[in-house]
C-alpha cells in the first residue's frame, strides 16, 4: 500500500506499506485517536459523536419547528373561520340580489312595463360594446372644417 504525505510546504512525499507495516501501524493509530479524544459513533440511533453546542443547536431547531408548526395550525383555523364567515356573507348577498330581482319582475308585472327591457330570467350584460361587427368605429379625420 502506497501512503502519500503532503507537508505544509505542499511538498509530498510516498512510503510503501508492506503487510508487515500495515498490522503496526494499525494498532498505532487507534493508540492516537483514543489519546487525541476522537470518538465513533455509538450507533444507538441518538445524537452518539456530536458535541455538547451542535446538540443544543438540534434541540433549538427542533424547538423552532415545534413553533412553526403551532403557528401554521393556528394559522390553518383562522383561514377556515375567514372562509366560512365569506362564505356566508355571500350567500346573505345571494339571497337579497334574488329577492331584488323577484321584486324588480313583479314591477314589471304591476306597472305593465315592457317585459322585454326588463328581463331578470337573462344573464345580466358584462363587459363592452359587441363584437358581432353591427358597430364599427371610424377613426375621425384630423381636419376640422
Amino acid at each position: 500500500m502506497k501512503v502519500v504525505i503532503i507537508s505544509r510546504s505542499g511538498a509530498t512525499r510516498a512510503v510503501q506499506l508492506h503487510r508487515r507495516h500495515f498490522f503496526g501501524i494499525v494498532p498505532l493509530i487507534a493508540l492516537a485517536l483514543v489519546v487525541t479524544g476522537w470518538s465513533l459513533p455509538t450507533g444507538s440511533g441518538g445524537l452518539g459523536g456530536l458535541t455538547t453546542s451542535e446538540t443544543v443547536a438540534i434541540d433549538r431547531w427542533r424547538a423552532g419547528i415545534l413553533e412553526d408548526t403551532q403557528h401554521l395550525d393556528e394559522l390553518r383555523r383562522q383561514f377556515v373561520a375567514e372562509s366560512e364567515a365569506q362564505g356566508k356573507l355571500l350567500a346573505r348577498m345571494e339571497a337579497r340580489l334574488l329577492r331584488m330581482e323577484a321584486f324588480g319582475a313583479r314591477m314589471v308585472e304591476t306597472a305593465a312595463l315592457d317585459p322585454t327591457e326588463f328581463d331578470f330570467a337573462d344573464a345580466p350584460a358584462v363587459g363592452g360594446a359587441s363584437n358581432s361587427g353591427q358597430w364599427s368605429i371610424q377613426p375621425r379625420s384630423r381636419e376640422r372644417n
